[in-house]
Order: C-alpha cells, then structure tokens, then sequence
C-alpha cells in the first residue's frame, strides 16, 4: 500500500514537473482599423509571437470584405439585390449559406419579439432614408402601403437547398438590426480557426470579446450614456439609440430604430445597450427591446439570457444582473 503510495506521488511531481517545462506562448497586441459600413472596424487581439500577422490581417479583412458584400443593400448585384429584383416572380434564389443563417436567425427573433423585429422591413427603411434626403418625413397614406411588403410570413426559407424567396413583389431585406453582430460573429469565429482566442472587435458599437486580455478579468468597455465601465468576455455587447443614431425633422429627433408594426421611427428617447451570447442577439435585442413592453422584455431576458438596461419615457428598465455588472466612472 505504501509503495503504492509513493509511485502515485512521484507520477504527480513527474506531472507537475512536465507542465512546468512547457513554454507559454510569447503574445503579442494586434491592432487594426479598416474603414467599413460607414464606420471604422478596430481590432485588438493578442496573438502568438510565431504566427504570421500580415496572413492573419489579411485574411481578415478579406472576410470582412465578403461578409460586407453580400449583406449590405447598398452593393449593387449582390445576392440581398437579387432577391428583391427576383421577389413575387415564383422561383428561390439559391443563396450562400451566412444568408441562410442570418434569415434564420432573423426569423427567430421576429418569433420571440411577436414581430418587433423583422428584416422584411427593408421597404419601409429604404422609402425612410429616401424622404429624409429630400428633408422630409414618410406620409402616414404612404407608409400604409409601403407595410404591405412586410412579414416574414412572406419569406421561404430552404436550409437543404439553400434558397431564399420573397414572395411579394417589391419586397426589400435590410439587415441594419442585425449584420453588425452576426459579421462579427463570424469574424470572431475566423480569428478562432487562426489559433487567436483573446480579441476585442469593435464594430461601430457592435463588440464582439473572445477571452480575457493576459491578465485580466475581461475586455473594459465604457458605457457614456450610463456614465460607467462594463467588462466582456465571450459574449457580446450592443447599444442603439437616438444619441447613437438619429436625425432631426421640424426639431424632433428620430431614431433610427423602426417599429415593423408600424412602420415610424421612434420618437421618443430610447436608449438600450445589451449583453448576450453573441453578436446577432446583441444587436437585434438593442433594436427590439425599445419597442417592447415590460413583460415582453422580461420575457425574452430570460429566454435569450440576456444582460441589459433600457431607458425611455417610463425610466430605466434592467435585467438584475446589469445593475452590479456596471462600474460608475
């Protein structure tokens, strides 16, 4: 028994030993600013000294460049054009599959919002911007017809044949509410699949934290409309609002963010910032919760485990946990 004893102590201090010997990688900061969405992107990440960081640059930006291509419906003949040229005309679109997911995603939380979200909106935000160049808001007659184009009841979507149809002609997709966080999902997922697991992607607003930075307990994010600190790590953080995005007609100020239902800009001050599992649910939170009642968002925060603080007209609104996760500045 005493050798016994002993043999399993000099395999610990044998193990031990072995751990100890092994090197730690030597880590290097990475920072990039590359100008995209009308926005900058900044990275910050720390990677291995041995890995090639013009290849990693590169590769990067060139998923950024892709994903921006065919999400955006500013880019002409892009695949999000082709479905609207091709919408009421009887025959799906064979898609790639991040339209896939990005509609399926789309459509789950156009579920769980009872429609608050929805990317069929592109209609209404597109005639929006339209009127606002012109220095002028959407008539209610209008904006009543410019409704009829949305719905995701109106949207096929075939994951096996990877094809998309929008039923009714003239419909638009605008993934305004969403694309931020789900390219940064994927570009998250990019720098994974490089070795590269402690990063920082700042997309306009749309954070995206891998692991900590060495040494420390998270990613530090300030929070000025709070006026405090919040700390990241593995999730994803996101904030909209009139102080974020807004315009001015006849001294009100709008807010970009849309209600489906009907089809106006929030008026109001609403300013939301959410934490959640990642970069899609973020955002589409951000812009959904502003139009939802109390128990509605109280719902979806403990459906989709999400961390979050809201204020409008009624005050402020948080999940329990928001309340100790921010630090006054």
């Amino acid at each position: 028994m005493i050798r016994k004893v002993i043999n399993f102590i000099l395999i610990l201090i044998w193990l031990v030993r072995s751990i100890e010997a092994q090197p730690f990688p030597v880590m290097q900061l990475l920072e990039l600013q590359i100008q995209a969405m009308g926005t900058t992107i900044t990275l910050k990440a720390y990677v291995p000294k041995d890995l090639d960081q013009s290849r990693l640059t590169r590769s990067f930006t060139s998923k950024l460049d892709s994903l921006v291509f065919l999400l955006s419906d500013y880019e002409d003949y892009n695949l999000v054009q082709q479905l609207a040229t091709l919408s009421g005309k009887g025959s799906p679109l064979t898609v790639d599959r991040p339209l896939i997911e990005i509609m399926q995603t789309g459509s789950k939380i156009f579920r769980l919002t009872h429609g608050k979200f929805d990317v069929t909106i592109g209609k209404v935000t597109h005639f929006w911007r339209e009127q606002f160049r012109r220095g002028r808001i959407p008539s209610r007659k209008k904006m009543k017809r410019m409704l009829r184009y949305v719905g995701m009841d109106k949207v096929r979507i075939d994951s096996v044949q990877s094809s998309l149809y929008l039923s009714k002609r003239g419909m638009e997709l605008d993934f305004g509410g969403i694309g931020k966080g789900y390219i940064g999902d994927q570009l998250a997922a990019h720098l994974e699949n490089f070795g590269v697991h402690s990063f920082l992607i700042d997309l306009g607003g749309d954070l995206i934290a891998g692991d900590p930075p060495p040494s420390q307990v998270g990613w530090k994010i300030r929070c000025e409309w709070l006026s405090g600190e919040l700390i990241i790590s593995n999730e994803a953080l996101a904030t909209s609002g009139p102080d974020y995005q807004f315009f001015y007609y006849r001294g009100a100020r709008y807010s970009h963010i849309i209600d489906p239902h009907t089809g106006w800009a929030i008026k109001a001050p609403a300013t939301c910032t959410v934490i959640a599992n990642n970069g899609s649910t973020a955002d589409a939170m951000a812009s959904a919760l502003p139009l939802l009642d109390e128990l509605s968002i109280q719902a979806l925060q403990k459906e989709l485990n999400l961390s979050f603080a809201l204020v409008n007209l009624t005050g402020l609104i948080s999940s329990p946990d928001f309340v100790t996760r921010i630090r006054k500045l």
